[in-house]
C-alpha cells in the first residue's frame, strides 16, 4: 500500500522534532523514499525515526536506528522488515547549526 506521509513537509531545527500522521502496516515491511527539496541557513539533513505501536496511543521506537539522510535530493534508506507493529509513525528532526529543511516523504508497504 502507498501512503505520502509529507507532502512538501518544511521543518526548522528550532521547532524539531515532527510526528507524522500513523500509517496502518499493511504488510510486515516498509520502504521509505524522502526527497530533500532545500536545506537553507545552516541545515544539512534530517533525521527520521521510525515509532510503532498497536493501540494508537503508546508509541515505542520500532528500530534501533534511525534514518541519516544528508544533502539534497533523492534518498531511498534501507527498507524495514519484520515490522511487528499494527501502525508506525515517523519523528522528524532538522539538523544542522539552525535553518530549514523542505522535503517529501512517501512509504510503500508490504508483506514480505
Amino acid at each position: 500500500m502507498y501512503y505520502e506521509i509529507y507532502s512538501k513537509g518544511s521543518l526548522t531545527t528550532a521547532n524539531s522534532p515532527d510526528f507524522s500522521q500513523p500509517f496502518p502496516m499493511d504488510g510486515n515491511a516498509f520502504q521509505l523514499g524522502v526527497q530533500i527539496v532545500n536545506l537553507a541557513t545552516g541545515a544539512t539533513g534530517i533525521l527520521i525515526d521510525t515509532l510503532g505501536s498497536n493501540d494508537l496511543n503508546t508509541w515505542s521506537p520500532a528500530f534501533g536506528t534511525q534514518y541519516a539522510i544528508n544533502g539534497v535530493g533523492p534518498n531511498f534508506p534501507a527498507a524495514r522488515t519484520a515490522v511487528a507493529f499494527k501502525w508506525v509513525r515517523l519523528k522528524i528532526s532538522c539538523v544542522g547549526a539552525g535553518g530549514v529543511a523542505v522535503f517529501w516523504i512517501d512509504c510503500n508497504t508490504a508483506s514480505l
